[in-house]
């Protein structure tokens, strides 16, 4: 629901793609130690779990309109079925592919289980592991939640035929609380969050540079009703980052109930 998985796909060939020359040679590069560190804002947290801002059970469905550099038109899907005993998997189809992450609800909030799962190699995947990608209560507006994994990547990208390293940065602010009009509906307390993904891999044949790629998202969830709006862009040292877009829902259901009903 931020988009890692999405984001992970295109990301794992932009990466590989930007590992080119750099500087002189001193030797290679100390690899990065492993790290998982979760920093959580201080302050009053604000517990809204009974306005449902995440609600995502088998069946449920959202249509989007898909505008991607001032093309409309286009359709993406996201829909909810059963993963496993207590697990869902929320499935984003359109145009440019479909991926399916699997999430599971915790007292901490929303998890993503593996979410980069057959994008990276293994020890990536392990050392990531599973990602509270929306922590409830709500941590208060403004501050920054931020999540760093870094380790080996498991695999020589330089071809140096030593084991190259990674380091994963995320950080979520809530944004605040708004009004926004859709196409069908105007909804209140629409929750705004903004969050950034970086990956840099870091090679170590010095003569490489250090590929990254970022990917920001303004995303909107609305009480009840779930993700209304998302803006998503990606930079990074590559030319092969996909273009910038913004989903805007136009329809859906929810819990049986369809979306938008007179």
């Amino acid at each position: 629901m931020i988009g890692i998985r999405s984001w992970a796909v295109a990301v794992a060939a932009a990466l590989l793609a930007a590992c080119g020359g750099g500087g002189g040679d001193d030797g290679p590069r100390e690899p990065l130690p492993a790290l998982s560190e979760d920093t959580n804002p201080s302050g009053a947290r604000l517990d809204l779990r009974a306005r449902n801002y995440f609600p995502a059970a088998p069946g449920d469905r959202w249509v989007y309109e898909l505008q991607t550099a001032g093309v409309t038109g286009q359709t993406l899907t996201r829909s909810v079925a059963a993963a496993g005993a207590s697990d869902i998997a929320v499935t984003e189809s359109s145009v440019a592919g479909i991926t399916t992450t699997t999430y599971r609800r915790t007292p901490q909030g929303l998890l993503a289980v593996r979410p980069l799962a057959d994008q990276f190699p293994p020890a990536v995947v392990d050392q990531i592991g599973n990602l509270l990608e929306y922590a409830e209560p709500f941590y208060p507006v403004g501050s920054t939640r931020r999540l760093v994994r870094q380790g080996s990547w498991g695999e020589d990208v330089d071809g140096d035929r030593l084991v190259d390293s990674f380091r994963l940065e995320i950080t979520q602010v809530l944004v605040g609380f708004e009004s926004m009009t859709l196409p069908r509906a105007t909804l209140a307390d629409v929750a705004h969050f903004r969050n950034v993904i970086t990956l840099t891999v870091q090679p170590s044949d010095r003569r490489r540079d250090l590929p990254s790629v970022t990917q920001t998202e303004d995303a909107w969830w609305a009480p009840g009703v779930g993700l209304v709006r998302a803006e998503r862009s990606m930079s990074g040292d590559s030319d092969r980052v996909k273009p910038a877009y913004t989903i805007v829902l136009t329809g859906g259901s929810v819990g049986g109930v369809p979306l938008f009903q007179p």
